[in-house]
C-alpha cells in the first residue's frame, strides 16, 4: 500500500488538546467523537460508536479508551446513556463542549501565567535547553492575564473557581456596577439550589444575566403534624425497602393483605 493512501484520511492533532486535556490519548479520543459528533442524526447529540470501529480509526485499545472515557466522565467532559440501537440497547456518547472550553481557557490561562515569567508549557521539558528562554524566541501575545481588583472581588465572592479567563471577558460586557453582581452573588448563595450545588459558572451567569434572577419557591413541607398514618386493625403500618410492615406487639410483620384493608387516621 502506498503511504500517500494510507494519508488521505489523517487524524488531526492539536497539540493544545493533548496538554489541556492531560495526554496525547485524550486528544486523540476527544478528536475523534467531536469528528462524528454532527453525524449521528440524534436531536439530544448522543452518537453510537462501538470501540472497535474507535481502535481501526485511532489505534486506542479498548483499555485505553476505557480509561479515558473514565476520566473524561469524571471531568464532565462525557456523557453516555443506554439507547437502544440496532435491536438493542447500545452504549452512546456525547460530548460536554462548554466543559471543554472551560478546560481550554483555564489550560491557557496557565500557559499565559507561566509565560510571563518566563516558562512556557509549549516547549518545557522537551530538550535539555527548555529550561532557559531563547532570545529572540516567539512567544504567545500578553492577555489580560492582570484581572482588574472588581473582578477579583467578584471571583473570590463567587462559590466556583473554574473558566475564570472566560468569566474575566464576560465581565468586561457587563454594564452594570460589580458591586451589585457581588450583591447579588451573596444573595443566591442562600438559596437552596446553591446550597445544593446547582450552580452556574461564572462566565455563564454573567452572560444570562443571572444577577437578576428572582428565588425559586421553596417546595412546600407536607405538615406531618396533621398528617394521617396508615393502620392496619390497630396495629402501625410502616413502609421500608419499597414493603410494608405492620407492627404488631413489637414484631414487624411482612403486609401480606389488600391494600384497602389499609385505614389511615
Amino acid at each position: 500500500m502506498e503511504i500517500k493512501l494510507i494519508l488521505e484520511k489523517p487524524i488531526a492533532f492539536y497539540p493544545q488538546l493533548s496538554r489541556a486535556l492531560g495526554g496525547v490519548e485524550e486528544a486523540i479520543y476527544f478528536q475523534q467523537l467531536y469528528y462524528w459528533a454532527d453525524k449521528g442524526g440524534r436531536e439530544d447529540g448522543y452518537i453510537y460508536k462501538t470501540k472497535v470501529e474507535i481502535e481501526e480509526e485511532t489505534t486506542l485499545t479498548r483499555r485505553q479508551q476505557d480509561r479515558i472515557r473514565v476520566k473524561f466522565k469524571k471531568m464532565g467532559i462525557l456523557e453516555e446513556k443506554l439507547i437502544k440501537a440496532k435491536g438493542a440497547p447500545t452504549l452512546h456518547y456525547k460530548l460536554n463542549i462548554g466543559i471543554v472550553q472551560n478546560v481550554l481557557m483555564e489550560w491557557y490561562e496557565r500557559y499565559y501565567s507561566n509565560s510571563t515569567k518566563g516558562t512556557n508549557p509549549l516547549t518545557e521539558n522537551t530538550t535539555e535547553n527548555t529550561t532557559k528562554r531563547r532570545e529572540g524566541a516567539e512567544t504567545a501575545p500578553t492577555p489580560t492575564n492582570v484581572y482588574s481588583k472588581e473582578f477579583t472581588e467578584l471571583w473570590n465572592t463567587y462559590p466556583i473557581k473554574q473558566g475564570k479567563l472566560v468569566a474575566y471577558k464576560a465581565w468586561k460586557k457587563v454594564k452594570e456596577p460589580t458591586s451589585k453582581l457581588i450583591e447579588a452573588v451573596n444573595k443566591q448563595k442562600t438559596w437552596d439550589q446553591w446550597e445544593k450545588g446547582y450552580i452556574p459558572h461564572l462566565a455563564t451567569w454573567l452572560n444570562q444575566g443571572r444577577w437578576e434572577d428572582e428565588e425559586p419557591p421553596k417546595p412546600k413541607q407536607p405538615d406531618k403534624k396533621n398528617e394521617k398514618k396508615p393502620y392496619y386493625r390497630g396495629d402501625k403500618v410502616v413502609e421500608k425497602n419499597g414493603k410494608l410492615y405492620v407492627i404488631s406487639n413489637g414484631e414487624w410483620l411482612e403486609f401480606a393483605d389488600d391494600l384497602k384493608e389499609i385505614e389511615y387516621k
